[in-house]
């Protein structure tokens, strides 16, 4: 199995001729002292959408969404 640079497995990981576009969100405040509480919700309706994946590091499962801690 395939392998990322930091050594964690990358299993279906596949290349495509395709674009890709990456957007990073923080939270407010970050990273001196950022805003704890808020939620992110819409990323059952962005990942609906074909060809969309997310990826979320930080959080913790909330009514409604994903909490930032």
């Amino acid at each position: 199995m395939p392998r990322s640079t930091a050594g964690w497995p990358t299993p279906g990981l596949r290349w495509s001729s395709g674009a890709s576009v990456a957007v990073v969100m923080a939270a407010a405040g970050y990273p001196g002292s950022p805003r704890k509480g808020d939620v992110i919700d819409g990323i059952e309706a962005a990942e609906s959408l074909d060809g969309v994946h997310i990826l979320q590091a930080g959080t913790a499962p909330a009514p409604g969404g994903l909490l930032i801690p």
